[in-house]
């Protein structure tokens, strides 16, 4: 019998290491698709946790595996479809896509978040409150130096760069208005969500300390009386799908249309395309 040789991980170059964790990963997912036909994966929808389940400000180890991170991509059928979150100047990466012909690859997940709480979110992100992640070249800086108010207004003021009054979570859905996710989680309720998936799903999964916060504090105070009405016009069809509300802390999902696990009854009924802003959702 051979000799094992263990080699002190500690002592290797930073870029072998992050190598060892790529060609680890994907040995995982080959001996996952040996067995399975699909390859859990994650669509990263801004400001909704995929920095800290990707830990792409340490490991880049993901705490839940094995799964492909693809991502901020946009699920797309047309081939000259553009991804609307690059689709703007500084970024400028609109085919930033994936093929719908190769979901059928992936169990493919995501992470939605209360509105309220995910607007207040990007205003810290756009506006740089953070100086660790301070950009001042980004689209909406500028907006959010005016204050929360004035940012909020103005997306729900736009069409033409996301984020505005279309669906903030898009992503859920494919160019062509089908409903690609097969499972749908809560940002306010992650860890436990993402030890449900690994249960589900026989995954792994390794609670971590957050990543890239950008604000710690409750929602609720930035918010007017007539702000909040204006956010639940803008944005009540999300509201309905996902189970939000102003005054619900903690979102509930066992009462919203899409809970986290999607059934083929909900692909069949429910869609949505972000080109045309339409919702449709059949009847029984």
């Amino acid at each position: 019998m051979g000799s094992i040789l263990r080699v002190d991980a500690s002592i290797l170059p930073k870029k072998n290491l992050f190598s060892m964790r790529i060609q680890k990963m994907a040995r995982r997912i080959r001996r996952w698709t040996k067995f399975r036909r699909r390859v859990p994966a994650f669509i990263h929808i801004p400001k909704t946790g995929g920095t800290y389940l990707g830990q792409l400000e340490s490991t880049q180890t993901p705490v839940i595996q094995p799964v492909k991170h693809l991502g901020h991509r946009y699920v797309v059928t047309n081939p000259d479809s553009l991804n609307p979150i690059y689709n703007v100047p500084p970024y400028n990466w609109p085919k930033y896509t994936i093929n719908y012909a190769d979901t059928h690859k992936y169990l493919l997940f995501v992470v939605v978040r209360n509105i309220y709480d995910w607007l207040v979110s990007y205003y810290h992100h756009a506006g740089g409150t953070n100086e660790k992640y301070r950009n001042m070249e980004h689209y909406d800086y500028a907006l959010a130096q005016k204050g929360f108010d004035y940012l909020v207004n103005s997306i729900m003021d736009r069409e033409d760069i996301w984020p505005n009054r279309k669906f903030i979570f898009f992503q859920v859905f494919a160019d062509n208005g089908k409903l690609v996710a097969d499972y749908i989680l809560r940002n306010s309720t992650l860890d436990a969500d993402l030890e449900w998936l690994a249960q589900a799903e026989k995954l792994e999964y390794h609670q971590q300390p957050r990543q890239r916060v950008g604000h710690s504090d409750d929602y609720k105070p930035y918010y007017s009386s007539g702000l909040i009405q204006k956010v639940e016009s803008t944005w009540n069809r999300e509201m309905l799908l996902y189970g939000f509300s102003f005054d619900k802390t903690f979102d509930n999902s066992d009462k919203a249309l899409l809970r986290k696990k999607i059934s083929k009854y909900d692909k069949d009924h429910i869609s949505y395309c972000y080109s045309t802003d339409t919702l449709k959702i059949l009847p029984n």
